[in-house]
């Protein structure tokens, strides 16, 4: 983490909040109104399946190895009660996104993200109660087959993001990688249902939506 004190014109030198012997990706960051502040992130062993990346990071590979092969995997959050100066314990969370959770006008946190249940992949909708560590799932966005190829045509769906509209709708965005094409799908009651997701005009992967001032 970096940090600016003038508007983003300079920035700290940077700071580690998690380091563990796995690949920590998809960094994101969310103010709560209480003036915590809530990271999420994704853990993989991404080197483990090619032996030569294996050698490579040989330690890394042993300890994660020695501690068990899903010790530092999954989506993983964690809170700082000080505004990012100091940081607890970072723990698991079902979902899968790599933009991480929404804080809705109902002072809620609502978190859309990708979970694989063999031979189906599942994208859902969780809310979260203000200790940010009790999720419940409340919808299903949509759901597609899983495949562990990504080299066919298949329409398979993954790294979802979602943003509450201005008239508190949600709106939802789904990741293909066999054609690139964006889905949407939309929620009138506040996740619990959705629209069935439809492909857009739009390429690009994985996507992050943002309600602008207008």
């Amino acid at each position: 983490m970096v940090r600016s004190s003038d508007g983003g014109r300079t920035w700290s030198p940077p700071s580690v909040i998690v380091d563990t012997p796995s690949d920590e990706r998809d960094p994101s960051i969310l103010a709560l109104p209480d003036g915590r502040a809530l990271i999420s992130f994704n853990t993989w062993n991404s080197w483990m399946a090619n032996d030569a990346q294996r050698r490579q990071y040989a330690k890394e590979t042993l300890r994660i190895e020695a501690d068990g092969i899903r010790e530092y995997t999954g989506s993983k959050l964690v809170v700082s009660n000080d505004g990012g100066r100091t940081w607890g314990d970072a723990f698991r969370v079902w979902p899968f996104s790599p933009h991480g959770p929404s804080l809705a006008s109902d002072g809620q946190l609502y978190y859309i993200g990708s979970r694989t249940v063999k031979p189906r992949r599942r994208i859902e909708f969780w809310r979260s109660d203000v200790s940010v560590k009790s999720w419940q799932r409340i919808g299903l966005v949509g759901e597609s087959e899983w495949q562990e190829s990504e080299s066919t045509r298949d329409v398979v769906y993954g790294e979802p993001n979602a943003v509450q509209l201005a008239d508190e709708t949600w709106l939802a965005c789904i990741r293909v990688n066999s054609d690139g094409i964006v889905r949407t799908a939309r929620s009138a009651d506040n996740g619990e249902t959705w629209s069935t997701p439809k492909a857009t005009s739009v390429r690009g992967y994985p996507q992050h939506l943002l309600q602008l001032r207008d």
